[in-house]
């Protein structure tokens, strides 16, 4: 597609040619028409040039993804993921990996993280468990669930990371016992709601 030129300033009395008249209207109409298609969508391509954007696909959303402008379906921008179901116990008082709890994304931009645990809780008398959820080495705060013996009861973990590179990162939650008590937790799930910064 022709560039846009810069359009003439004209003088009273100045004789106005074919050339200049193709140039200062033809030329500068034909650049802002970059358009073949309906839905098309003008974008700047330089300076003095425009280029088409041809419609985007049910659902794309025009951004801006790895430095290209375009449309892009929302699984590349905001990514949500759950675990496998998690049902299991520990009486392990170090920090062991919880089973089924792993999640493996590959973030396309540098991106916000909301991760977070809800399931039950149960043991003996006098048991606990320390939870804690981590992005890559990025982990929570702990949280203490103790348990008496009770009811079982539920527990929710938050983890957010306000900024996490672009790339593969691993989300999984963590736990150990307060003691040598065998301690469960199931009917839990962890969840990741990644979006781009």
């Amino acid at each position: 597609m022709t560039d846009k030129v810069n359009y003439r300033t004209w003088v009273i009395g100045e004789t106005v040619t074919a050339a200049q008249l193709n140039e200062q209207i033809r030329d500068n109409g034909n650049a802002s028409w970059p358009f073949t298609t309906e839905g098309d969508i003008a974008i700047a391509s330089g300076a003095n040039s425009l280029a088409r954007l041809a419609k985007g696909n049910n659902y794309g959303i025009l951004s801006v993804l790895a430095g290209a402008i375009g449309y892009n379906p929302l699984s590349n921008l905001i990514q949500f993921q759950a675990s496998n179901a998690i049902s299991t116990d520990t009486n392990n008082t170090s920090w062991t990996d919880v089973p089924n709890s792993t999640i493996n994304l590959t973030l396309n931009a540098t991106s916000q993280l909301f991760i977070w645990l809800v399931g039950s809780v149960s043991g003996a008398a006098g048991a606990g468990m320390t939870l804690r959820l981590a992005a890559g080495t990025n982990y929570s705060s702990e949280a203490l669930e103790l348990y008496n013996g009770d009811t079982p009861r539920q527990t929710v973990q938050f983890h957010h990371v306000a900024s996490y590179p672009a790339g593969d990162v691993t989300i999984k939650a963590q736990y150990k016992a307060g003691n040598s008590t065998q301690i469960y937790l199931y009917n839990a799930h962890v969840w990741v709601l990644a979006i781009p910064k």
